[in-house]
């Protein structure tokens, strides 16, 4: 009878943690694991073999609990469950900790958000991966986000050292530590701050220049435009680029134009949140682009590249100049090289303008993506 308890005592730690969601278990209904707990101060359970039937009972529904672990394709926030602060792309300020991620408290920046391709941990504000966090390599630059070409880290998850957090590996023993302001590692996961918790991102934070009120994006999931905030695929027809106005949502994988008319912005992010959806209706064609991890620009002689840029001649889509293209924005990558780049047409409401006039090689432009 007591080892019954024991079991029921180890189900019962499982109360308030079955669901769906991250940090959760699936594999039962939380009212199977009540019943369960419940039904041992039954008195019918009275005889040696309806004891040891209901032991086994709940060791099997126990054995049944698996933690829900993050999926390929989302976009995530990670927490240490010990500092309640959270994982961020750029390098911590601690002193003796400035080649390690940071963390900060603050959950609802860029920097804090992560893409799981399934394989690495994308930083979505520049597309850089988090490195393979090499042991005793934090002065090599791997316990940070590595440049294009780099080494990143293969990602897994598990259960945590307590129920409802998850351990965040790197390679096959690398676990990444909770430091309060900087992310370290380690070959265990026994001690409290190798715990995390995982937090689907709900409200994506967006930058949109607000000198000029123009940005792009390239998201892997669908979200909701808001009010006063317009997004446009694009389609180069000849000397313009052609705009065709996205209606309610932004399907997931669709490089887009945005328009800012004076959205709500955060006061310390300066980015517009847009709600993460889903059932966005697919575009018919858009030859807007993008990438989630940052690549090298293709090589000279190849594929040009035309990025959103705010030169003299006004802003539009320009031969893009420097070594490699950011993550999660949208680019131009015409079959066709474009002589002088797409230039917006202010006066237009329905497309951009390809403007005639010959840019000057050293000809200064503030680069949006």
């Amino acid at each position: 009878y007591d080892e019954m308890l024991a079991s029921t005592s180890a189900l019962a730690a499982y109360n308030g943690l079955i669901g769906t969601g991250l940090n959760q278990y699936r594999g039962a209904t939380s009212e199977e694991v009540s019943t369960l707990c419940n039904e041992t101060t039954n008195r019918a359970l009275s005889t040696l073999e309806a004891i040891n039937e209901k032991k086994t009972a709940i060791d099997n529904t126990r054995a049944s609990l698996s933690l829900n672990l993050p999926v390929e394709g989302k976009l995530y926030r990670f927490k240490g469950t010990t500092s309640s602060k959270y994982m961020v792309s750029t390098v911590s300020e601690t002193e003796g900790k400035t080649s390690q991620l940071g963390m900060v408290e603050a959950n609802n920046t860029r920097e804090s958000v992560f893409y799981y391709d399934g394989t690495n941990l994308v930083a979505y504000a520049d597309g850089l991966c988090v490195g393979a966090f090499v042991q005793g390599a934090a002065s090599g630059g791997s316990w940070k986000c590595v440049p294009v070409g780099g080494t990143a880290g293969v990602v897994s998850f598990g259960e945590g050292h307590t129920k409802g957090t998850y351990y965040i590996r790197m390679g096959s023993n690398r676990n990444l530590y909770d430091g309060s302001t900087y992310v370290d590692c380690g070959g265990t996961t026994a001690d409290n701050n190798y715990r995390w918790t995982i937090e689907e991102v709900q409200y994506l934070p967006v930058a949109v220049s607000s000198e000029v009120g123009y940005g792009t994006l390239y998201a892997p999931v669908d979200l909701a435009l808001r009010e006063n905030l317009a997004a446009y695929t694009a389609t180069v027809n000849g000397s313009s680029l052609q705009l065709q106005a996205v209606t309610d949502k932004i399907p997931a994988g669709t490089a887009v134009i945005l328009k800012d008319n004076g959205a709500v912005r955060d006061a310390n992010t300066n980015c517009i949140y847009l709600q993460v959806t889903s059932e966005a209706t697919a575009v018919s064609s858009n030859d807007l682009t993008g990438t989630y991890k940052a690549i090298a620009k293709p090589a000279a002689g190849s594929v040009k590249i035309y990025t959103l840029q705010n030169p003299e001649a006004g802003i539009g889509f320009y031969k893009y100049t420097g070594a490699n293209l950011g993550g999660f924005k949208a680019y131009l990558a015409p079959s066709t090289p474009l002589a002088n780049g797409l230039s917006f047409d202010f006066g237009a409401a329905t497309g951009l303008d390809n403007v005639a006039t010959e840019l000057p090689a050293d000809a200064p432009a503030y680069d949006l993506t």
